[in-house]
């Protein structure tokens, strides 16, 4: 089956699916100019979603991506997250990647990612979810110590203490 839609049209149903869940903004212009940074936005936060055309994809956290947002996100006085799904767009197989400094945790579980994240790090959202619904607040920290992925889910949960 071919897809006819534009990756601006596959981003788009992201970006607000995000916002949306989050009670964020989806970013006017994001994308189209230069100067507008991030693709949905709050008071402390500023994000990057990345998704791909059809579902079924690897999650896929690229480190240039990462290290692009991070400093839009200085820019703007805010903290930087990034939104990567498999490709349905759904708020079930959606990951963040963001700052471990800036949320409080109780439960995480440690990874020793750091060398695979140089240039990206992929996996399955089967390939950890099921770590991560053995505890309560479920984090992934990258071997760094300071960068960790979780669910949207947990994301928001952890926004919300």
């Amino acid at each position: 089956m071919v897809n006819n839609k534009s990756t601006k049209f596959h981003s788009s149903i992201q970006e607000k699916m995000v916002s949306s869940y989050l009670g964020w903004e989806v970013v006017s212009g994001s994308g189209s100019r230069m100067c507008v940074p991030g693709d949905v936005i709050s008071d402390e936060w500023l994000g990057e979603c990345k998704t791909h055309e059809t579902s079924g994809h690897k999650i896929i956290f690229l480190a240039d991506v990462w290290a692009k947002i991070s400093d839009e996100a200085i820019s703007k006085f805010r903290y930087p997250c990034l939104f990567v799904d498999d490709g349905s767009k759904s708020v079930s197989h959606t990951w963040v990647m963001f700052d471990y400094n800036r949320c409080s945790f109780s439960d995480t579980i440690k990874i020793s990612i750091h060398s695979k994240f140089k240039p990206s790090l992929r996996f399955y959202h089967n390939e950890y979810i099921e770590s991560l619904n053995n505890i309560s607040q479920g984090i992934l920290v990258l071997e760094d110590d300071h960068t960790c992925i979780t669910t949207l889910q947990n994301f928001k949960y952890l926004l919300e203490e």
